[in-house]
């Protein structure tokens, strides 16, 4: 099987171009090693490569559907689309029926119309420029994000100023979380008692009313969101019902050797915490709505990248070596959250993995100095043309990659098991 390498300028696909190539396995024995090594040994070894397993797409959308969409009332599951917003990602979810799209800038939003209708399009990202919310109204979305006066002002008067129908306009509120590797409640959300005062002037402006939270990102403690649930039930309650609760993302994924974090503990956390809400949550005059937003727990793991070794030597004493990606591309989390990748050894010439192994400093591709990954114990025997082999690395590390130094994000290889 010989893998078609789409030609692109910048790595990312337009909306009339694809620049996925989609690689179908021999048979259902098929692995990601072979895929690696029909596409690796048939090309220039010296390009960096994502290999997304669509099959593995579409069945975690399934998890979701099965053990949330399935078992809550009124459940919908937003895909975030900052995680990863690769063409063929956004076909294939739009494909296996996802509720919709979380949104972050108007870019997304103009991307996420081109998948599904308005009404499945969510404007989350609390700070938005006024310009983006009046182009998404325009455009029939309804559904926007806020924490503050000022924010929900710039919704209502844009409502007000273009005569359309009022939106549903959700109040994030900020909650702290230890248990999240990124606690997001620092930069985003209000307080309890401020999200009261928000909740009324929404009401009176005769707009819809609605709650948000988000317990972090890499969020490690399931249990975190009982307690987050049933704030927002309160806050609901008093204010006399809203329209929807929109639960956030942060569901983990596994990236470091030996994590394991479970999907369905947190699913099953949140289904049981729904269930022990009182009555008085929703308003009267609106059906149910319970809204999740996962994004790096639907696409992390169905991608691996595979990095070539441009060189490798003794630098002072400390075994060396400099790939063909670094912190400016994939590995920007590393370089601002310290994130640990597990990261194994695909030899490019076929011969057997070296049992005896040292440590190497893992040396970006960029001219800048900083451009380093830290230490890795890999074989001894590592040499050129020998490739990285980085598991789950599918959420932000394409998505937030940069073109400093004239660098392209990795080509993507699309197969289907």
């Amino acid at each position: 099987m010989k893998a078609i390498i789409a030609p692109n300028s910048d790595g990312r696909e337009s909306d009339d171009e694809k620049r996925i190539s989609h690689v179908r396995a021999r048979s259902i024995k098929s692995n990601l090693g072979e895929v690696m090594e029909d596409t690796l040994r048939a090309s220039d070894t010296d390009q960096t490569y994502c290999f997304l397993n669509e099959g593995q797409l579409r069945e975690r959308v399934g998890v979701f559907n099965d053990h949330f969409t399935d078992r809550v009332e009124g459940s919908k599951v937003l895909y975030a689309m900052k995680a990863n917003s690769r063409t063929r990602v956004m076909e294939i979810l739009t494909e296996e029926g996802i509720d919709g799209f979380d949104c972050a800038s108007g870019n997304e939003v103009i991307d996420a119309l081109n998948y599904v209708p308005p009404d499945k399009v969510y404007f989350n990202h609390p700070v938005k420029r006024r310009s983006s919310v009046e182009h998404a109204y325009q455009r029939g979305v309804r559904y926007f994000t806020a924490q503050s006066k000022s924010g929900i002002t710039e919704v209502l008067g844009t409502a007000a100023q273009l005569h359309g129908d009022p939106p549903e306009l959700a109040i994030r509120v900020g909650l702290r979380n230890e248990a999240a590797r990124i606690d997001l409640a620092p930069k985003f959300g209000c307080s309890p008692e401020e999200a009261q005062e928000l909740l009324r002037r929404i009401t009176i402006s005769g707009a819809r009313a609605s709650l948000s939270i988000h317990l972090g990102s890499q969020n490690l403690d399931p249990e975190s969101f009982r307690g987050g649930i049933a704030l927002l039930g309160r806050l609901a309650q008093t204010h006399g019902g809203v329209h929807s609760l929109n639960l956030g993302g942060g569901f983990p994924a596994n990236y470091a050797a030996g994590e394991n974090y479970d999907l369905l503990r947190y699913l099953h956390v949140i289904a049981e915490s729904i269930d022990q809400l009182e009555e008085g949550v929703f308003a009267s005059d609106s059906a149910r709505k319970i809204v999740i937003e996962p994004g790096r727990s639907i696409i992390a793991e169905a991608v691996d990248l595979a990095i070539p070794i441009l060189e490798v030597r003794d630098k002072d004493g400390m075994p060396t070596i400099h790939v063909d990606d670094g912190i400016f591309t994939s590995f920007s989390d590393r370089a601002i959250h310290k994130w640990e990748y597990d990261m194994k050894i695909y030899t490019g010439d076929g011969r057997p993995v070296s049992k005896k192994t040292k440590v190497f400093q893992i040396n970006g591709r960029t001219c800048d100095s900083g451009d380093v990954l830290g230490e890795k114990e890999f074989p001894a025997d590592l040499t050129e043309g020998d490739f990285i082999w980085v598991k789950n690395a599918g959420a932000y590390m394409d998505s937030q990659s940069s073109h400093f130094n004239g660098f392209e994000p990795p080509h993507y290889i699309s197969y289907n098991i």
